[in-house]
């Protein structure tokens, strides 16, 4: 499933750091580069996609209940501030003519969340929340073993985006086996299923609570591996940039059977707990705790292809795989300038605790720009025979995710 962004990515440029953007970038060239993400998928690799926005308005077209539901979310996403008795005249309005508007404005309702604000001289209108991340359709929630979790993101910002995916995945008929609640919070993209194990990232994004849900109520993998947020070397503890980290996908992904990619320095910085079932829905802690570099080679027999911290915050490691030894990955090279000039502005220059590990990464990158080496090229992807498409994502990116942030799978063979 995918979201092609629209009218509600417009505030995230307003100002990026509130909705959680990387930078700023082009609305139309963003919107060129989904369509052909879509079209890659589609065509090239045959795979089923599912656009979020059709999903939910074909439905409401053609099944009266499904339109009735929309159109209530959509009311109750619209408020008015006032007098009692204007608000209340107004909902009121609103309820009686909604035969009159076309169902694409209860969806869009839903997204920005509208206030009117009534009894002023002029008319205003305030936008509260607006779903500006929501074609990062990866973090509202974990598909496991046993059905769709879905999640509780961190940020408040982000919290509505669950509402519209849980309705998809319902009307989609997809089986939904718990939604993280209270405080605990979980995010797509610290979930990785591995046929019989699965990882799960804990930190800035997916609390212990959290966690503790997805293991009582989610999943039923033999061996469930809680890596917990890693800094980096480079960067004082004090000074850690969650966003460098802020997701497992975010240094580390899965690219076939037996190879994944990752940042060692930051694997072995993730501490890692295992967890074994005992039975459905209680899980035992087991061994004493490790790292995420020594887990995956040493007691899941896996080799790792390593990546730079600089092609790491370039999108290198979220990369979506298609299947086991087949990658669709963001160009890293491209996105370098980008992602070293807005760190700088909005890092380096604020606080000089972030220079020594700017001046690391521009180092980096002229090491692997010079030896023409950047991710996906590889060596040793190519040693072990994966083929990967190479997508450019350069204005996609600016919100701060790639190709498997913008990717929900749904099904998996």
């Amino acid at each position: 499933m995918v979201h092609t962004p629209g009218d509600e990515l417009f505030f995230g440029f307003l100002e990026p750091d509130t909705f959680l953007f990387e930078r700023r970038f082009s609305f139309l060239k963003a919107r060129n580069e989904h369509d052909h993400l879509k079209d890659i998928l589609q065509h090239k690799y045959g795979v089923r996609v599912h656009e979020l926005r059709e999903i939910i308005l074909k439905q409401a077209m053609h099944r009266p209940r499904v339109k009735r539901e929309l159109v209530q979310l959509g009311v109750n996403a619209a408020k008015f501030a006032g007098t009692e008795r204007d608000v209340k005249k107004a909902f009121g309005s609103l309820r009686k003519g909604t035969r009159l508007l076309d169902i694409e404005f209860f969806f869009d309702s839903l997204l920005l969340n509208p206030t009117t604000h009534m009894g002023t001289p002029y008319p205003h209108v305030s936008i509260e929340a607006p779903l500006a991340n929501l074609f990062f359709v990866r973090d509202q929630q974990a598909v496991t073993d046993r059905g769709i979790v879905i999640g509780n993101p961190f940020h408040l910002v982000r919290r509505r985006e669950t509402q519209v995916t849980r309705f998809a995945f319902e009307l989609l008929g997809l089986p939904i086996c718990h939604q993280i609640s209270g405080d605990a919070t979980l995010e797509g993209g610290d979930f990785m299923p591995m046929k019989d194990f699965a990882l799960v990232g804990m930190g800035a994004r997916t609390n212990e609570e959290g966690v503790k849900q997805l293991l009582k109520n989610g999943v039923d993998f033999d061996e469930v591996a809680v890596v917990h947020q890693p800094y980096h070397p480079d960067m004082p503890y004090d000074n850690l940039d969650p966003m460098v980290t802020m997701h497992l996908d975010t240094y580390f992904n899965v690219v076939s059977d037996g190879v994944v990619v990752g940042n060692p320095k930051l694997m072995r910085n993730a501490v890692v707990e295992i967890f074994g079932k005992a039975s459905r829905g209680k899980y035992l802690k087991q061994r004493a705790q490790t790292n995420l570099y020594e887990y995956i080679r040493r007691q899941k027999s896996f080799d790792v292809v390593p990546i730079e911290a600089v092609e790491q915050m370039c999108y290198a490691s979220n990369f979506l795989c298609i299947k086991s030894g087949e990658i669709l990955a963001v160009n890293v090279a491209r996105n370098v300038p980008r992602v070293l000039g807005s760190f700088y502005h909005k890092r380096v220059a604020e606080d000089a605790n972030y220079k020594k590990f700017y001046k690391s990464r521009r180092k980096e990158a002229r090491r692997l720009k010079k030896c023409r080496s950047f991710f996906p090229n590889k060596r040793e992807l190519r040693r072990y025979g994966i083929e990967c498409e190479l997508i450019s994502l350069p204005n996609l990116t600016g919100g701060y995710g790639g190709a498997h942030c913008m990717t929900c799978s749904l099904y998996r063979g």
